[in-house]
């Protein structure tokens, strides 16, 4: 047992003993407070995801109908990778040609998994008029023909009304099932 020798050293201990538990509890609320807050954001969290969920069952039938237009009227391939690439770029320069663009540099790019399929995709650069370079390229994105615009730089040339643009093209396949 601790004896004190004055009045002085008692109160001095207790002092120390109650500032010793203050800043223990404080610490102890602010651990308190910072798990608090984080079990709220995550209940936050959870209800928006809650939330998303719902609104996607509640649109399952819009989906089920996109799963099954996808099926029904997306490409497969049909030939090895390399060869629809050909293929594609051949395309895209056909498309130009009827557009009015110039086109050079074409190249064939790493074919890639994408979500649920292949995407081969094609660099190529164009140039013309404004309105023929937008046109080639509002074409060539048509949700029918599952052609996505990855990559587009587009730069003003010297004539008047005249760019050029370099663009990674993207044409989407399903996987094989």
């Amino acid at each position: 047992m601790v004896t004190f020798k004055t009045q002085n050293e008692k109160r001095l201990v207790i002092l120390l003993s109650s500032l010793l538990g203050l800043v223990i509890l404080l610490v102890l609320c602010g651990q308190f407070f910072h798990y608090r807050n984080s079990l709220k954001s995550r209940l936050l969290h959870l209800r928006a995801e809650k939330s998303e969920s719902r609104k996607l069952l509640a649109e399952q039938s819009v989906w089920e109908k996109r799963r099954a237009w996808l099926d029904d009227n997306q490409p497969k391939l049909k030939t090895e990778p390399r060869q629809e690439s050909l293929a594609f770029l051949e395309f895209v320069e056909q498309q130009a040609k009827k557009a009015g663009v110039e086109v050079s540099a074409p190249s064939m790019l790493e074919s890639r998994q994408m979500n649920d399929g292949i995407g081969l995709p094609v660099r190529i650069e164009g140039s013309g008029s404004t309105a023929s370079v937008i046109g080639w390229l509002h074409q060539l994105e048509n949700p029918r023909n599952f052609i996505l615009v990855n990559e587009l730089t587009i730069k003003t040339a010297d004539k008047t009304n005249w760019i050029s643009c370099t663009v990674e093209l993207v044409r989407c396949y399903q996987s094989a099932k």
